[in-house]
């Protein structure tokens, strides 16, 4: 019989999800002597065939596959149903059809088209379905109630890098820290769900807080063009980081904010990467959305709720490193796979 195979087919370089898939397979690998068949294509032609075939001929022999979900492998997807029936792991990070929903144009149609040919029974004939809320598990169970449902967290590398600090970023948390701010950052996406909008309009009733922006995406223009005068001194856009610069935004900050509004597409639970690299680095979260209760229990997630004089005390009672003690073992990959191990090999 041939070998376990990790797979992932997806564009996923230079984005959070480039470290959580080399931060799996490594966790695969030791736990289940998986191989690695990873792939990211840039281009439509390699996305939607190229890439796919090279995938397909490397699992033609493999006695079981870990596959990470994407709707638009449809080459993948009707290979495992009609080769691999219950010789595959498959892992859903989202509700698929809530989340299509918001897709526009031919991608979007794509997608949509393709996840509603393949996925319930790329469902139905897992070995099993591993997911990262316990709203995702009563999602796949909707429409595939028989099937083996597995909640795994998301789990986080943190690689060693050099921070790099922009000098306008540094001489900008010199000022608001000589006012008594705190320092608070979203490093993300600008999208509906991300609710840096929300984030805007929390400021105003934290008159204390100064706030960095960073990233990119399509409400970006239109949010930082409609920010009240009154909340400019005290909001400041970077653009999109590399990993060097982000680490230094993670030292400049006091706490950082994750998805604020979820609830756009139908998500109440969640276990987000970004929030995972940001309890990596020591900083305690405002999420808007359950969390799993196990980084709840740290202390370091937050609500938006919160009243400033508690987030004041959150921020100072510990020093970043002593946070980092106590998170990042909860983070680990090996230990997200520890307690499934008897699906593997």
């Amino acid at each position: 019989m041939g070998r376990a195979l990790f797979i992932v087919c997806e564009a996923y370089k230079k984005r959070g999800v480039e470290r959580k898939v080399r931060a799996q397979a490594e966790a695969l690998r030791k736990i289940g002597g998986f191989a690695t068949v990873c792939f990211s294509p840039a281009h439509v032609l390699d996305r939607l065939w190229t890439s796919q075939c090279r995938v397909v001929r490397q699992a033609r022999e493999a006695s079981l596959i870990y596959y990470r979900y994407a709707s638009l492998n449809w080459m993948i997807h009707l290979f495992l149903v009609t080769k691999m029936k219950k010789r595959y792991l498959i892992e859903i990070n989202t509700l698929n059809r809530e989340e299509l929903k918001q897709e526009r144009g031919l991608k979007g149609f794509l997608k949509r088209l393709f996840n509603s040919l393949f996925e319930k029974s790329l469902l139905k004939q897992s070995r099993a379905v591993l997911v990262v809320s316990p709203q995702i598990k009563e999602d796949v169970l909707s429409l595939s109630p028989d099937s083996d449902v597995r909640i795994i967290d998301n789990g986080y590398e943190k690689r060693a890098v050099t921070p790099q600090i922009d000098r306008d970023v540094a001489r900008r948390v010199r000022e608001w820290r000589a006012k008594g701010y705190l320092v608070a950052l979203f490093a993300g996406s600008f999208f509906p769900w991300s609710g840096v909008d929300r984030i805007i309009k929390r400021l105003k009733a934290w008159p204390k807080v100064g706030l960095i922006l960073a990233g990119s995406g399509p409400e970006l223009k239109g949010l930082l063009s409609t920010v009240d005068v009154s909340l400019r001194e005290r909001i400041l856009y970077t653009g999109p980081q590399t990993e060097e610069e982000l680490a230094g935004l993670y030292e400049s900050a006091d706490f950082a904010f994750s998805s604020q509004a979820l609830d756009r597409i139908g998500i109440r639970d969640a276990r987000p990467l970004k929030t995972r690299e940001y309890l990596a680095y020591g900083l305690p979260v405002v999420c808007g959305y359950r969390e799993n209760p196990e980084l709840v229990e740290t202390g370091l997630i937050l609500s938006p709720d919160i009243c400033p004089e508690e987030l004041a005390k959150v921020c100072r009672q510990e020093s970043k490193e002593e946070r980092m003690k106590r998170t990042l073992p909860l983070l680990s990959w090996d230990r997200v796979y520890e307690k499934t191990g008897d699906l593997f090999p």
